[in-house]
């Protein structure tokens, strides 16, 4: 039976709208366990339960041996092992599993039976812990109310999230979760980074998340204000990232907003959906039928390989350095931060960046793999000793900075006016990004002779009141990074501050918001809550999924740069990308576009995408039908995205930019 998409997307909205967190006024978390895969937190202040209900332990059991050594007596149930790996005289193990009711066949128990057995049923301050590996919803759906209610606290870990479009399965999590609700408030929540981050229906979430859950008569609370992953959380497998959870319905909110609007900014896109998803129901081919013809020939080789493990030694990919230096980098962008840095340390340099890779024991707030190479604590410590360093104002002290062969500063000439005795007599590279305007040009111009300039584009070359070019070095991306793209339904966008940047954005936001309500369209990026079609905050890895799996990249641009890292990055994967054509630029933001230093010769943005017409508008109409034709020809789509990754490849591979730094080092230290 068919079901319109809008209905099923709007089920899963709700089910992962009961999973809003909340803040504790009156309570005071602590994690107990192990760092890692088996801790769990919990609000030990004011009070900590006395008894532990524990559900599914295997071989680890630092949780419930913690809370032993607090005081806590502890019943342990599991069917998969023998026994416990270790012993405490206020744990008990009995060798069975939670279920739905008592089996006199099998090793099966029920939490009332537990609780009875125990003399506990009349309790009310007890803690529950179940990891049961997907049998929970059938546990705590046969649970009384009453069975439930003894628990002050339970923490619980949740599975197959992924299963939400399935009918049946996300209709029992919703009775679930609606259940623990009434009686509980979820008081913190972790992403279990062994199990992958999703998509469901083109909504983000954990396949498996870690609760816990206070009784709601015990706390007073108010909707959070809190980023998770928190202090107290730890990746459950060490050698990745923990998971940020910036998006819905975990990013923090304001007390005084309220989720509804978001729900109802989701309907306006899905007005359209129903309707192109009817169209293509009947004739939509997978993904590797869509790339051969009816005469069975593949309509074009893949012309970039399928993206390896990042486990893959990159170190060999890249020139290695005759001469390694020492390196004072100053950054003024995160991503691009990660991107040299990773780069040159795969050369063989030792860097320092000033930024947000400064503190080794600070967190980047990203899903980015950080590696020990990108470190120095020696340096870390030396700089933080200096009272004449200023990490905020990326202010370096002449002691500090003669420990190094050379400096790039990124972007802001200003950064030379503040430094300009601290790195005298040293190699100093001064690196555009794209945001250069006259007012930057000038203040550089003072330096002019003691710095190298590095452009990031060859448009910026030679412009009126723009200074001396040394060198052109596109930005680097590693391509192993880049999944290949497979077709989807919907258009997506990332672009920060919308509401804020406006009046340099194309298309403007009024005639943004005009597409979205007519097209399945989705806004990703910052400080954009009051935008119709934003859906949140999309991390690195979950940039890289909604890329790979969305219908086209509808590009918005905001003047000045020639190119910016978002489109390289759609291109890497091969999502068809549409554009504005600087005449659309010049029309859509009039005498705005002079101010603001916009320049035809200066837009790089269609040369990128070859200027092709399927990809290029010039009206706002022109856009609205662009993206509907990319989404109604998988096959055309198919062809366009293989040109756009051995075009991305051509120009921002990183073994082909690493040997042009390389180069560069070599003349500016010998």
């Amino acid at each position: 039976m068919y079901e319109p998409p809008a209905v099923r997307i709007r089920r899963v909205y709700h089910a992962l709208s009961l999973l809003q967190p909340y803040d504790i006024i009156n309570g005071e978390k602590t994690r107990i366990g192990r760092s890692g895969d088996g801790g769990y937190v919990l609000l030990t202040q004011p009070f900590l339960p006395p008894v532990v209900y524990s559900f599914g332990v295997g071989d680890e059991i630092s949780f419930e041996y913690d809370l032993a050594q607090r005081g806590c007596k502890g019943y342990l149930f599991d069917h998969t092992v023998n026994g416990l790996p270790y012993e405490h005289l206020s744990l008990s193990f009995t060798k069975a599993g939670v279920g739905v009711s008592d089996d006199p066949l099998g090793p099966l128990v029920t939490i009332e039976d537990c609780l009875y057995k125990n003399g506990d049923g009349c309790k009310d301050n007890l803690l529950l812990k179940m990891d049961v590996e997907g049998n929970e919803y059938g546990v705590l759906s046969a649970a009384s109310d009453d069975s439930l209610k003894s628990f002050s606290q339970i923490a619980l870990e949740v599975h197959w999230l992924h299963r939400l479009d399935e009918f049946a399965f996300c209709k029992t999590f919703i009775e679930v979760f609606e259940r623990l609700n009434k009686l509980f408030t979820l008081c913190h929540v972790h992403a279990n980074n062994c199990a992958p981050l999703i998509f469901v229906e083109g909504l983000p979430c954990a396949d498996v998340l870690e609760l816990t859950y206070v009784r709601k008569d015990l706390v007073n609370c108010t909707p959070s204000n809190t980023f998770y992953p928190t202090h107290l959380d730890c990746a459950n497998d060490p050698e990745r990232q923990d998971f940020p959870l910036l998006f819905f319905p975990f990013y923090p909110v304001h007390s005084d907003e309220k989720i509804d609007p978001q729900l109802a900014a989701l309907d306006y896109a899905l007005a359209s959906l129903e309707a192109n998803e009817k169209l293509r129901a009947e004739t939509r081919l997978s993904t590797e039928q869509r790339r051969v013809s009816l005469f069975g020939r593949r309509l074009l080789p893949r012309s970039l390989p399928d993206a390896p493990s990042r486990k893959v030694q990159e170190l060999n990919r890249l020139p290695t350095a005759s001469l390694r230096l020492n390196i004072l980098y100053l950054a003024c962008h995160e991503t691009l931060e990660y991107d040299d840095v990773r780069m040159f340390t795969g050369m063989g340099h030792r860097v320092f960046s000033v930024g947000g890779l400064s503190n080794p024991d600070a967190a980047l707030p990203s899903t980015r793999p950080v590696m020990p190479r990108f470190y120095s604590r020696s340096w870390w410590a030396a700089f933080a000793a200096d009272p004449k360093n200023d990490l905020l104002a990326k202010r370096i002290s002449r002691d500090f900075a003669k420990q190094f062969d050379l400096v790039i500063v990124n972007h802001d000439p200003l950064l030379l006016d503040i430094n300009l005795e601290s790195f005298s007599g040293m190699p100093i590279i001064f690196r555009t990004i794209g945001q250069s305007n006259d007012h930057i040009e000038a203040v550089l111009g003072r330096h002019i002779e003691a710095v190298h300039v590095v452009r990031y584009s060859q448009k910026e070359v030679g412009l009126i009141n723009f200074c001396k070019t040394d060198r052109v070095i596109y930005f680097a991306k590693f391509l192993s990074d880049f999944p290949r793209w497979e077709p989807g339904n919907r258009a997506i966008t990332f672009h920060n501050s919308f509401p804020t940047r406006a009046s340099v954005s194309v298309p403007s936001l009024a005639q943004y918001n005009a597409l979205a309500r007519v097209g399945p369209f989705d806004l990703y990026g910052f400080l954009n809550q009051t935008v119709e079609a934003w859906r949140g905050l999309a991390p690195a890895e979950l940039q890289l999924e909604l890329f790979r799996t969305a219908g086209v990249y509808f590009y918005v641009y905001s003047v000045p740069p020639s190119y910016t890292l978002s489109l390289i990055e759609a291109m890497l994967v091969g999502v068809p990308t549409i554009a504005p054509s600087a005449a659309a630029v010049r029309e859509t933001l009039g005498d705005i576009a002079d101010t603001c230093g916009f320049l035809d010769e200066r837009y790089e943005v269609t040369d990128l995408l070859d200027n092709n017409p399927s990809l290029i508008w010039n009206t706002i109409n022109e856009a609205s039908e662009k993206v509907s034709a990319m989404l109604d020809d998988p096959v055309q789509a198919m062809i366009i995205s293989d040109r756009l990754r051995v075009k991305a490849a051509s120009m921002f591979d990183v073994e082909k930019i690493a040997p042009q730094w390389q180069q560069l080092f070599s003349e500016i230290t010998s």
